[in-house]
């Protein structure tokens, strides 16, 4: 496989791997990991398995979709609002700002959001609880106390 630069490969094997990780996770800057694995020894296979794709998906996460809802949301207000509240509407430019800032405020939610789910499944690793229990099973609906 060809290097290619930010991208890698993250491996939790201790305690330590695991604070790295956690003090690396940050908003702006995360680099690419093709590929995640955990092989903490504390963890059964199936949860290491769980474990890598989850931290995967928050590491990799940009914040697009969430900036892709949070423009839809914006643009279906700016079309439907004049309408129901009796109100002129926004000139073009206006408009353009308004969908702009939607999409920005948007994806710097979702990398907000991925951060904190990224940390969050960190600590859960390094407590030694596996991740699937703590949520309540896979569907998340019965946390445990």
């Amino acid at each position: 496989m060809e290097e290619r630069p930010g991208v890698g490969t993250l491996v939790l094997a201790t305690s330590d791997d695991i604070e790295r990780a956690y003090a690396g996770a940050s908003v702006l800057g995360r680099r690419y990991v093709e590929e995640v694995h955990v092989v903490l020894p504390w963890l059964a296979e199936q949860e290491r398995h769980s474990a890598s794709r989850r931290l995967r998906r928050h590491h990799n996460d940009c914040g697009c979709r969430t900036g892709e809802v949070v423009l839809a949301v914006a643009a279906l207000i700016a079309w439907l609002a004049p309408g129901l509240l009796h109100v002129d509407r926004p000139g073009w430019l206006a408009l353009i700002l308004l969908l702009v800032l939607a999409a920005v405020g948007g994806k710097l939610l979702g990398l907000f959001v991925s951060r904190r789910q990224l940390r969050l499944d960190l600590r859960r690793l390094s407590s030694g609880v596996p991740t699937d229990e703590m949520r309540g099973g896979h569907d998340g609906r019965n946390p445990v106390p």
